[in-house]
């Protein structure tokens, strides 16, 4: 499961395959490539990978 918060409050809960690119600071979910500076929290399966889990609550 993935979990995508944004900071405008868009949230994104589903099972699309993602990338993360370092490079250029993005992340690929599906056809939707969003600037890292956008995204507040990312959470696949039980884990946080990008964020704080305390800020999603």
């Amino acid at each position: 499961m993935l979990i995508v918060i944004y900071k405008n409050g868009n949230i994104y809960v589903g099972r699309k395959e993602f990338y993360l690119n370092s490079e250029s600071n993005t992340i690929k979910v599906g056809d939707n490539v969003s600037n890292l500076y956008d995204v507040s929290t990312i959470i696949v399966g039980n884990r946080t990978i990008y964020g704080d889990p305390m800020e999603t609550f």
